[in-house]
């Protein structure tokens, strides 16, 4: 499958190279791109070295295979276009499996939606909700656009926003809760505040 991508202003100067390293794109990929030369500009063979202008047309083939079991059940599609799948996940259901032998997950349902659309493409999710957590969750289906999006997620230039429901009375209308979550050394499923956690607000 090749995805087109359109070169904007904000990307014209840079090399090709750099236009890769500004995605944060891992240098295998990087690699196997320039040598398995899978990519176009303007319908020409273009080197690391080429210069973008603006409006160049970059094309590049992924070649790829679903790399989850299919799960015939129904998805429900919010948006998608050549570069992005957004499905809500209901509860009760995990993202991913444990095992790409398993099935009975989004992403076995993703595949099976690729399977018949004929999109032969690895399943990659730019994020987790957690199994009882019912929302948007987004596909990507090329590596670039994965790059970029894992960018925006980390820098939090992309935000996230919950939806929780809670019992009794509360003392205060608004607060922010801020403590750092980690492992649960008891549940290898579970997470927990631990002073050694990741950011969490």
């Amino acid at each position: 499958m090749n995805i087109k991508y359109i070169i904007n202003k904000k990307y014209e100067g840079l090399t090709l190279i750099q236009f890769f390293n500004e995605f944060n794109l891992g240098k295998p990929k990087i690699y196997n791109i320039f040598n398995d030369k899978l990519l176009t500009i303007n319908n020409e063979y273009k080197n690391r070295d080429y210069v973008l202008k603006e409006n160049d047309l970059l094309e590049i083939e992924y070649n790829e295979s679903r790399d989850f079991l299919p799960d015939k059940k129904k998805l429900d599609v919010v948006y998608e276009d050549n570069y992005f799948l957004i499905v809500n996940k209901p509860s009760n259901i995990l993202v991913h499996p444990d095992d790409k032998s398993k099935n009975g997950t989004m992403v076995n349902i993703v595949s099976y939606y690729y399977q018949n659309k004929e999109l032969d493409l690895s399943i990659k999710y730019a994020h987790r909700l957690d199994i009882d957590t019912t929302g948007l969750l987004i596909f990507v289906k090329d590596s670039l656009t994965k790059a970029k999006i894992d960018q925006l997620i980390s820098t939090h230039e992309l935000k996230r926003y919950y939806l929780c429901l809670v019992e009794g009375k509360l003392k205060n209308k608004k607060g922010t809760i801020n403590a750092p979550i980690g492992m649960d050394r008891h549940h290898k499923q579970r997470r927990r505040i631990s002073k050694t956690g990741q950011e969490a607000v």
